[in-house]
């Protein structure tokens, strides 16, 4: 037995609860039936333990079996846990790849992270490896024990080791990711490169994605409305009048299923002060039903759309519910509103204030 280690008997692997999660491929509902080795989490500030792990990307990615004893301390490692056909995680994999290969192999060593589980296989990760031109080794974490070490809760998750072989940093999710004033994950990837040392940034607040799209104009779309089936389509149903608010949220969320009814009662009151559409996660037909029937017992008057897998939040980086973006009368991307519920008015007010000035 590895020291720091137990072994129990169970066949499943909690990472994630999955509330308030876009995505449907959540690292916690995944049944690996392996034995799980629950491991303590690594310390920031001190050494990043060392295991063998075989390479899922064998070949393209070299050998076999990579040894962490033979890289740690040797050089700045940088850890990336990603889920396949995941398309952030696999886009931010490919971008990450691209700096490393910039920085150069000397300096710095990126190794992929993942997971086989049921419908994501060993070989269904080496097939979109390959697909992406990915040319490093990814781990194949059995156990989760990379994951338990880092606390992964999310992908994409960037983790950094400098190159005494010390955690600095973990739960990076964008390579534009601030860590302080004027420094960017980016940035401090090239600092550990060239001087092969870092701060410690611990444990980063989660990253949302969306924030990407402030300032950009917002993504034309079509899809469904959820009563009727009708094509909507977002450049039709967006005023130019007053500001839009366009939210995302699942009948699975919780915090949306709580919120969306509070936010109906005010815009029922204030209907001329806001555009409201919102596009409901919808990936079989149960969850169309289901979705369907809180907006009729609701009765949600805003427009709401069906985003089938994913497609619509694809367009705006959504990787959690609920998550409202707030658009000007110019169609762009003002910011994210984030409410409670019973704040909701005040804070569209206040946007109103500011945007139709």
């Amino acid at each position: 037995m590895i020291p720091g280690y137990r072994r129990v008997a169970t066949a499943s692997i909690l990472v994630l609860a999955g509330i308030g999660l876009y995505w449907g491929t959540a690292l916690g509902q995944s049944q690996t039936g392996q034995e799980v080795v629950r491991v303590e989490r690594a310390s920031f500030g001190e050494p990043y333990p060392a295991y063998t792990y075989t390479n899922l990307n064998q070949g393209a990615g070299g050998p076999a079996e990579i040894d962490l004893a033979s890289v740690l301390g040797q050089k700045p490692v940088v850890l990336y846990y990603f889920i396949a056909k995941n398309q952030r995680a696999e886009q931010v994999f490919q971008e990450i790849q691209k700096l490393a290969d910039e920085l150069g192999p000397k300096n710095v060593a990126l190794l992929g992270v993942a997971v086989p589980r049921p419908g994501m296989s060993a070989g269904v990760i080496r097939e979109r490896a390959a697909a992406l031109q990915i040319h490093v080794p990814i781990l194949n974490d059995e156990g989760f024990r990379i994951g338990q070490q880092l606390g992964v809760s999310r992908v994409p998750n960037i983790a950094l080791i400098d190159k005494d072989g010390i955690l600095r940093m973990a739960n990076g999710g964008s390579l534009l990711q601030v860590l302080e004033y004027k420094l960017t994950l980016a940035e401090g990837i090239r600092r550990l490169a060239d001087t092969g040392k870092i701060g410690t940034y611990a444990y980063l607040p989660d990253y949302s994605p969306s924030v990407e799209m402030v300032g950009r104009t917002a993504p034309d779309f079509k899809a469904p409305s959820i009563k009727n089936g009708s094509v909507q389509q977002w450049s039709g149903v967006y005023s130019k009048d007053t500001i839009n608010l366009l939210i995302f949220w699942s009948v699975n969320c919780p915090h949306c299923t709580k919120a969306l009814p509070q936010f109906n009662k005010w815009y029922r009151e204030n209907r001329s002060k806001v555009n409201i559409v919102t596009a409901a996660r919808v990936t079989n037909a149960a969850e169309r039903t289901k979705t369907r029937e809180f907006v009729s017992a609701q009765k949600l008057e805003f427009i709401t759309v069906e985003d089938q897998d994913r497609a619509v939040a694809d367009l705006y980086n959504v990787t959690a519910t609920p998550t409202i973006f707030v658009v000007g009368p110019n169609g762009k991307v003002d910011s994210l509103l984030t409410s409670n519920g019973p704040d909701f008015g005040e804070k569209v007010e206040a946007k109103r204030k500011q945007l139709l000035k």
